[in-house]
């Protein structure tokens, strides 16, 4: 994983740089990600830089990444993510437990 991540962030580095004016934070985790989009006035113009965004995460060695919609709300790792009333607000996040795998 640590030479994974390496190699991914070279072509990180780019991306983010390029898409600075529409990405307000950004953080990875191997390969589990989070960025705060600033949207664009015109919805046509967000929506066209939101998928030109995608495509260039997505070009770099066939590597593809999945990406959730973008909401006020994300599920990121063991977090629930929030904007609410221009405040982040976290919470943890429990996944369901698949209970008849082992004996508690």
């Amino acid at each position: 994983p640590p030479l994974a991540t390496l190699f991914y962030a070279l072509h990180e580095d780019v991306v983010f740089k390029k898409w600075k004016h529409c990405i307000s934070f950004n953080r990875r985790f191997i390969d589990d990600g989070i960025a705060f989009w600033i949207h664009q006035p015109n919805q046509d113009v967000d929506d066209q830089c939101w998928k030109q965004f995608r495509e260039d995460i997505n070009d770099y060695h066939g590597l593809r990444w999945t990406f959730t919609p973008r909401a006020q709300s994300v599920d990121f790792m063991d977090m629930i993510i929030q904007i609410q009333d221009c405040r982040i607000l976290t919470d943890l996040f429990e996944k369901k437990l698949a209970l008849y795998l082992y004996i508690p």
